[in-house]
């Protein structure tokens, strides 16, 4: 055999094997590795020649059988299928000698791989789709052709790879019918928000997750587009670990770029090798990116959304946001904070709104214990206004006054969405107000009143609503203006029990009538 013999045979080998310099992690059938002698002149440039994708779930393995690959079927992946335009055809050896060189000239097959459909030396043939079973074949001339994955939903993306058809066996028989066995792992991203107590001004903390596929890394990158009704974080407040509470090195594993609404995350090459040797031996592997952002502004719809995206090898790229155009994902991957508006109305025993003089209320999250609500944690703030000008903060007040009977607040966490769920019953699943000051003449009400949705039918109307009845103070007014101790004892063990029990038997009478 001829040193260009020797050569050609060892292209063919890497093909046999399923690989190619850019790497391609998939099984197929192994060959000897002594080539046999076979003249190329005995390649049929007319016979019928077929390439199948059995498509698989899992991590790649080196060798093995792909027609029998283990791991699920992927249906519904898609593979470019292009032919390798060149000069002369596989029964020369100026042929086999185009393909080696197209595999050992730096940065051919990079370039060949990054061209636009039909230029660059390759002209595209079909699109074929993988069936329930994972499996796809279609029928070639005989040739060079590249192989291309196409995204797939949130799964990762085989690298690019060249089948020569025909290619020599383990006997050292040409052999016109190729089977390869690409997988895939699934590239999980999500974000998750902790924002208890959200309003104007806060400060809100996210957490972003993104796998680390198996694969040789050439790429990661994590991108967070904020919303403009958040303030981008400061540097020194990112931190980026893996496996979770693992620091990595910024200038050393990653580089981070914060630019306007975009932190972006970009991973360096000795990270990536540390990213490679770690999912050696975790295959959960994830990278988690945590930073805190404050909100200064209210969306009209009352959502704030933060997705992620993530860049991938092979031009993968997976995402959180659901309305994306080339892959979207799903919504609860990504993180959302509701905030709505609060009217609170001042009533009298009659119904109608108390005009004379203004009252005070506080606004707190709050659980019913023994059938009694009862607050919990701190008093919440909210803004004074829908719309936000100048200092965020100057917004926020955390006394409500009443004008005219009514007052309205905005930017108010909804009652059904707390650090991106709805909260659980022992955890302030409710909103109340409580009174901390009563108009002139009626008695403060004492027991926190339940704050509900204006259209609890409509899950995007983030409007809410509380009424709060007073009673007037006729009984105080007739009390002997003594001012001595025993009045007072009568106030506070006769007076506001009787009050109480007034409001209690108010709940009662409505209860019955609704």
């Amino acid at each position: 055999m001829t040193l260009i013999s020797k050569r050609i045979s060892a292209a063919t080998l890497s093909l046999a094997l399923g690989f190619t310099i850019a790497g391609a992690p998939m099984l197929a059938p192994v060959a000897s590795a002594q080539i046999s002698q076979n003249d190329v002149s005995s390649v049929d440039l007319t016979a019928n020649a077929s390439l199948t994708i059995n498509k698989r779930f899992g991590d790649p393995v080196a060798a093995g059988d792909p027609e029998n690959a283990p791991g699920d079927p992927l249906p519904g992946v898609q593979f470019r299928i292009e032919r390798v335009d060149f000069d002369n055809e596989l029964n020369t050896l100026a042929g086999w000698n185009d393909l080696m060189q197209l595999q050992e000239t730096a940065g051919a097959l990079d370039d060949l791989i990054a061209a636009d459909e039909n230029t660059g030396g390759k002209t595209t043939i079909d699109t074929i789709t993988t069936g329930t079973d994972g499996s796809v074949s279609i029928d070639l001339a005989v040739g060079v052709y590249l192989v291309t994955e196409l995204q797939a939903g949130n799964y990762t993306v085989a690298k690019p790879f060249l089948v020569s058809l025909p290619f020599t066996d383990s006997d050292g028989v040409w052999n016109y019918h190729q089977v390869v066995a690409p997988k895939n792992q699934v590239a999980s991203v999500s974000k998750d928000v902790a924002d208890a107590g959200a309003t104007i001004g806060s400060t809100i903390n996210y957490t972003a997750r993104a796998s680390v596929p198996a694969d040789d890394l050439d790429r990661f990158v994590i991108i967070d587009n904020l919303p403009t009704a958040l303030a981008a974080p400061q540097a020194d407040a990112v931190e980026v670990s893996s496996p979770e509470g693992t620091p990595l090195a910024e200038g050393t594993d990653y580089s981070l770029t914060i630019a306007g609404q975009e932190v972006r995350i970009e991973f360096l090459e000795a990270g990536l090798e540390n990213l490679e040797t770690q999912r050696l031996t975790n295959p959960g592997l994830e990278v988690v990116v945590t930073f805190p952002a404050q909100i200064i502004d209210l969306p009209a719809n009352g959502i704030i959304r933060n997705d992620i995206e993530v860049l991938l090898p092979n031009n993968g790229r997976v995402t959180t946001d659901p309305n994306d155009p080339d892959n979207p994902g799903e919504p609860e991957d990504g993180a959302e904070t509701h905030l709505g508006s609060l009217t609170i109305n001042k009533r009298d025993a009659a119904g109608e709104l108390i005009l004379n003089d203004s009252a005070k209320f506080e606004l707190w999250r709050c659980q019913e214990q023994e059938q009694v609500l009862t607050l919990v944690g701190e008093r919440l703030f909210a803004s004074n206004s829908s719309d936000i000008s100048g200092d965020p903060s100057s917004h926020r007040i955390d006394e409500f006054e009443t004008v005219n009977g009514e007052i309205t607040v905005y930017g108010v966490q909804v009652i059904d969405h707390v650090n991106g769920v709805a909260p659980t019953a022992d955890e302030s699943d409710k909103l109340c107000v409580i009174e901390t000051e009563a108009p002139e003449g009626y008695v403060i009400n004492p027991e926190p009143q339940e704050v509900t949705f204006v259209d609890p039918d409509n899950p995007e109307d983030f409007r809410m609503v509380v009424d709060v009845t007073n009673y007037e103070d006729t009984i105080i007014g007739q009390l002997p203006a003594t001012g001595g101790k025993g009045t007072l004892a009568l106030i506070a063990a006769g007076v506001l029990a009787a009050i109480a029990g007034g409001f209690a038997a108010l709940r009662g009478n409505r209860a019955r009538n609704s």
